[in-house]
């Protein structure tokens, strides 16, 4: 569960970017804070058992966000604002954790009975 914790972080660090970094356009305040919505509201709905695959919905933002700074850094010549290079960090950061079980933390369940049934 703690990289559904991250994923949050990061959705909310999304919706701050329009105050933290200066926007150019109205078009970049809604994409940032439309990513950033979509990126909170996968993250708090994957943490029950039932939606436990959810969290992958994740890997096609993350895949935006890296897209769309790296473009905008090429139609830029190279040097981009700040804004780019935060969506490309985010989405390479959201992409590493999109990929991790909502419970990683645990043993597998074969090891886990494993454990159980011996005596120290």
């Amino acid at each position: 569960m703690w990289a559904r914790h991250v994923e949050l972080a990061l959705g909310l660090w999304l919706l701050a970017g329009p105050l933290v970094f200066e926007h150019a356009t109205i078009g970049l305040w809604i994409h940032d804070v439309a990513a950033g919505a979509l990126v909170a509201a996968i993250a708090l709905a994957s943490q029950r058992r039932p939606r436990g695959m959810l969290h992958l919905l994740a890997l096609p933002i993350a895949a935006w966000l890296v897209a769309a700074g790296w473009w905008s850094t090429w139609q830029a010549g190279g040097s981009s604002p700040p804004i780019f290079q935060n969506r490309i960090v985010v989405g390479l950061l959201l992409a590493m954790f999109a990929i991790v079980p909502n419970h990683a933390s645990r043993p597998p369940e074969a090891l886990d009975s494993r454990e159980r049934g011996r005596t120290p």
